[in-house]
């Protein structure tokens, strides 16, 4: 473990937490690349995924199952969707953190979510990830696991 610019990042495995997971999603619910396809793998059985691709979302919704303790986050359309800038990304955390005041959580853990796949269209960084988690998750603390 690591301490970055006041935060701290993880490096140990993200599924071994006792914190609710949260990570960035299209609507579609595809989760079929990268830290998607893994936490689909490990926390949600294939009839929990069919549900989730068949009900409907939208950009900015926070998505909780339970079950796993996992929130999708969505920030675009569709899979393929590049995403051109963070607006979306922080309307999704605005929300989140709204939601996790609502349902009483106090802790998140996370991916370097927007650093990804997704990352050469967003040009966003860990650093500036970081901005924007002090900016928006103002209610919760979270925790960044970078492999």
């Amino acid at each position: 473990m690591t301490f970055h610019e006041g935060f701290e990042l993880e490096s140990t495995d993200i599924f071994q937490t006792t914190n609710w997971i949260v990570h960035c999603v299209s609507a579609d619910m595809r989760m079929s690349r990268g830290f998607a396809a893994q936490l689909v793998k490990e926390r949600l059985t294939p009839e929990e995924h069919q549900r989730l691709k068949r009900d409907r979302y939208s950009i900015g919704d926070a998505v909780f199952h339970d079950k796993s303790h996992t929130i999708h986050l969505v920030t675009k359309r569709f899979y393929h969707d590049k995403p051109r800038d963070t607006q979306l990304f922080e309307r999704a955390l605005r929300n989140l953190n709204a939601a996790c005041k609502v349902r009483g959580i106090k802790s998140l853990s996370m991916p370097p979510m927007q650093c990804g796949l997704d990352a050469k269209w967003t040009h966003l960084t860990v650093e500036g990830l970081e901005k924007l988690l002090r900016k928006y998750l103002t209610d919760v603390k979270w925790e960044i696991y970078c492999a």
